[in-house]
């Protein structure tokens, strides 16, 4: 049998970077849990790509209520995102 196991990977703009393992799968509720021990300051841009949780509304309201903007990248585009890279590696 397969375990499934997640990583989520962070690279800050001054370049550090920051993983969380799982084993199973991440969601909503926890991605916010984690966002929060990520997020290093407020007012900054989160680069997400287009994994269906990204977009939930808790998703949403936490990066409101914390200022930050979300952006997201084009579908099928994981050369813009930079922690695709450490994934490859």
């Amino acid at each position: 049998m397969t375990t499934l196991s997640s990583v989520l990977g962070t690279v800050y703009a001054y370049g550090g970077l920051s993983f969380a393992y799982k084993e199973g799968s991440y969601i909503r509720t926890l991605f916010v849990e984690l966002f929060k021990i990520f997020l290093l300051t407020s007012g900054g841009v989160i680069l997400l790509d287009n994994v269906a949780f990204h977009h939930s509304p808790c998703v949403r309201a936490f990066a409101d209520a914390v200022g930050v903007e979300l952006l997201f990248t084009p579908s099928y585009a994981p050369w813009l995102i930079p922690v695709q890279e450490c994934f490859l590696s």
